[in-house]
């Protein structure tokens, strides 16, 4: 499948942590989508394959969007650039602002 204007293909992945003894940082690492506490990255590739973005760690309670979001991926899309994500990023209605 081919999209001509695709920017970036964007998806999360979630590292599984030891279980803090704080509980302030257990609710802030737990991730309901793995049961578990982990943090979440961001990894964006190109069209052809090439790694063009790879977001620091957060916290797994964090969602898709707000990884996106925090990432600044935002600032470097231009109008009529297609990112391509799962279901889960919900980054429609930001990404209509840009056009």
């Amino acid at each position: 499948m081919y999209c001509k204007n695709v920017r970036i293909i964007a998806d999360c992945t979630e590292i599984e942590v030891q279980k803090p003894s704080s509980p302030m940082e257990q609710q802030m690492t737990f991730s309901r989508y793995k049961n578990a506490n982990t943090f979440k990255g961001m990894i964006g590739i190109t069209p052809n394959g090439a790694i063009s973005f790879i977001s620091k760690l957060f916290t797994g309670s964090i969602s898709d969007k707000e990884v996106f979001i925090r990432s600044k991926q935002m600032d470097r899309l231009e109008s009529n650039d297609v990112v391509m994500a799962d279901k889960g990023f919900l980054i429609a209605n930001e990404l209509e602002k840009i056009g």
